[in-house]
């Protein structure tokens, strides 16, 4: 059994997870539901992760391509609040039976401590048949499957949903491609930027000074000594005030930021964008960084 390159698994432990509504953007509908990094001559396919809310266990099916003609197919696991060292047992409730995996007897994870929580991220090549079984478990299935991981003083419970299972199909279908399509540029967010279609003529929202509540950095992060930085997609209504609030990007996991963000950030008023002097609802991006001092 051979894990990921060092560097693409750290890259896959650290990297800041992209949301859905973002990457559509950017992304043909072959890799809807994908993320696509590029290492050094190495190309990574993986079902994608949102960033919020942070589930205590997920999977993934990842794609590793090196050069043109070697391509391998993974599985790939990240526990939350559990440390590097000897890892226990991860069961999935699939078909109607009990899916056992000895992480343990996989080799080493790595451990990501980016965040406030520590994060093993294991990778996986001898599990080709359980990533076949998932994907093919999405077609026409309601239920979540059940996951459920647990070593010595250490029980974390998830599921896959159907469409987790969809980007486990679509992984699998890339995967028998003859040529995978390319990766596509990443989102470069910026604070205050129009989200979806260019706006023509339409002035940007402006704050409310008096009203921008500074949000808290989280007792979490302050016992961790931990940074961090929230990129959120807020719906600005006609009359300024914060409608849909989502983060489509999250640095130092586990600390509390996004939540943090997200409840300073829906107290604050903005004068509308406008379009012909009338006001508009518009899709805008908010950029929130904690930073210890």
């Amino acid at each position: 059994m051979r894990a990921l390159p060092l560097s693409v698994l750290l890259a896959l432990a650290i990297g800041s997870s992209t949301s859905r509504a973002a990457a559509q953007e950017i992304q043909s509908g072959l890799l809807d539901g994908i993320e696509v990094k590029d290492f050094q001559g190495q190309k990574v396919y993986q079902s994608r992760i949102e960033p919020w809310p942070v589930h205590d266990i997920l999977i993934s099916a990842i794609i590793l391509e090196i050069g043109t003609s070697r391509r391998e197919l993974f599985l790939g696991v990240s526990l939350w609040g559990v440390h590097a060292g000897k890892l226990g047992r991860l069961r999935f409730a699939l078909d109607g039976s009990t899916v056992v995996l000895d992480l343990g007897a996989k080799g080493d994870a790595v451990l990501d401590t980016s965040g406030c929580r520590p994060k093993a991220v294991l990778t996986l090549n001898d599990e080709e048949s359980l990533v076949r079984r998932l994907a093919a478990s999405g077609s026409g299935a309601a239920a979540d499957i059940p996951v459920e991981y647990e070593s010595r003083g250490v029980l974390l419970k998830g599921v896959l949903t159907t469409e987790d299972r969809e980007r486990f199909r679509r992984i699998v279908d890339l995967y028998e491609m003859t040529d995978l399509p390319p990766a596509p540029r990443p989102p470069e967010y910026k604070d205050g930027q129009f989200v979806g279609l260019t706006l023509e003529d339409v002035t940007a929202p402006e704050i409310i000074p008096k009203s921008k509540v500074t949000p808290k950095c989280p007792a979490r992060a302050r016992a961790s000594r931990k940074s961090g930085q929230v990129v959120l997609v807020a719906t600005i209504l006609k009359d300024g005030t914060i409608g849909a609030l989502r983060p489509v990007q999250v640095t130092g996991g586990g600390c509390g930021f996004a939540e943090a963000s997200m409840e300073a950030v829906k107290q604050w008023k903005y004068h509308p964008a406008t379009k012909a002097g009338q006001p508009v609802e518009v899709e805008f991006t908010i950029v929130v960084d904690f930073v210890l001092r």
